[in-house]
């Protein structure tokens, strides 16, 4: 349960730090974990996987060390192929997927396995969309003695505003009949802020409430989140989060919950902004658990994210995860994540500042400290800002452009990514040169 509250917390901090980025195209990627099982024992896993594009950024392949998967695209219609080795360097399709798009929207995908070079159908989705293009059913169906067979659909509502209200899900039984599985319920306020998500499940005797999540705000900004379990035809209330965002920086997030028959304050999470360039994820997540007979808040897990543009358009991320294992009392390396990309051509630097409308900065070269001019056409200076980052991604600066003709060099020689943001998006980047 614990390790459950804590993702829901992160995922409410990450998405609160949402703006607009730097498109970027994934290349390679690396993942290695380590933790330790059940019985005591290190289990650790290791993750690759590559990826090709044609000349519009359209994914042609995956690539993962046991299988990969070949994209091929016609109007409106993908293939999806997998493909598993064989020795020799000889390759073999096992399975494929068909997708049908009608007015951009997916209105099919056919599953087919291959046998013995033959392609015989599997399974298929089929969806339907409401006027505003919102997904309305999924249908899957499953191939059976030469026809499709219902097996599984998930129905979706919605208000006048577009929110979802409901999704329900359903499995077909032997006469071919629908029965009720399991759903969700959703309630917003009068901003459309989602404030209450009820979950359902079947029994013998019809569908049961078995859970609720409610979300209380102030203003736009999340303040506080609380937990239910539905037990004896009454709520039972579990867990709740308390958000702090004094500080625009980070989002500190107590959370407690529910025991004897009080609240118990049972640690914090502190998510520290990211530098917003390349997407929305933190700087670092810093996570404590509170030890009531000392009245501390212990770290117990440290998660440090960077970028860092390796030049020729091409940026390197990663995530390194630490966790604190009591067994073993001490801090171990449980995640490490590496990921390659490449900044999409269409918000390269030089294709950004190529224009007067764009902005420049001089002089460039400057001396530390050294107050720099900005040249500015057609931007709303009371919506920009200017965002200094170092190599290594870490924000050094950041200052809004309203009435002001320049911004302060850094104090510290080097070379420096500069962003200029502005309401409706990124207006430009560019490198700085400081020199001593």
């Amino acid at each position: 349960m614990k390790a459950l509250l804590f993702i829901c917390a992160l995922f409410v901090s990450m998405h609160l730090f949402a703006q607009n980025y730097i498109p970027l195209r994934l290349d390679s990627t690396y993942r290695y974990s380590w933790n330790i099982g059940l019985h005591q024992e290190i289990v650790t896993g290791e993750f690759y996987s590559g990826y090709s594009y044609d000349a519009n950024d359209s994914l042609i392949q995956l690539r993962y060390p046991e299988y990969r998967f070949n994209f091929i695209y016609s109007q409106d219609t993908t293939y999806h192929v997998t493909e598993r080795p064989l020795p020799g360097d000889q390759w073999s399709e096992s399975n494929r997927s068909i997708s049908t798009f009608q007015d951009g929207n997916l209105i099919s995908k056919v599953n087919e396995l291959n046998t013995s070079g033959v392609w015989e159908k599997s399974a298929r989705y089929l969806y339907t969309y409401t006027a505003s293009n919102q997904i309305l059913v999924t249908l899957l169906q499953h191939w059976k003695n030469g026809a499709w067979v219902d097996f599984y659909k998930k129905e979706h509502t919605y208000d006048a505003n577009g929110n979802l209200l409901e999704e329900a899900e359903y499995y077909a039984i032997e006469s071919s009949e629908f029965k009720y599985n399991r759903g969700k319920q959703y309630s917003y306020d009068d901003l459309d802020n989602l404030i209450e998500r009820i979950s359902l499940s079947s029994a013998f005797n019809g569908p049961y409430i078995s859970g609720k999540y409610t979300w209380f705000y102030q203003g736009n900004k999340l303040d506080s989140l609380k937990i239910y379990d539905y037990d004896n035809n009454q709520w039972k209330e579990l867990a709740r989060f308390e958000y702090d965002h004094s500080d625009p920086e980070v989002e500190r997030a107590n959370h407690y919950h529910f025991t004897g028959g009080s609240w118990k304050y049972t640690g914090q999470n502190n998510t520290y902004r990211g530098p917003g360039i390349y997407s929305e994820k933190p700087d670092s997540i810093i996570s404590y658990q509170y030890l009531d007979a000392d009245d501390i808040l212990k770290p117990t897990q440290r998660k440090y994210l960077t970028y860092e543009d390796l030049g020729n358009d091409k940026i390197y991320f990663k995530e390194v995860e630490y966790t604190y294992f009591n067994s073993l009392q001490e801090w171990k390396l449980s995640l490490l994540n590496e990921e390659w990309y490449t900044v999409k051509s269409t918000v390269s630097a030089e294709q950004n500042f190529s224009h007067e409308s764009a902005g420049s900065f001089f002089p460039n070269p400057c001396r530390s400290g050294e107050r720099i001019n900005l040249k500015i056409a057609g931007l709303a200076k009371t919506d920009s800002e200017v965002l200094i980052f170092d190599m290594q991604g870490r924000l050094i600066s950041r200052e809004n452009l309203y009435n002001k003709s320049g911004i302060s060099a850094p104090v510290s020689a080097g070379m420096y990514n500069i962003l200029i943001r502005e309401k409706g998006g990124i207006s430009g980047v560019t490198k700085l040169v400081v020199m001593e």
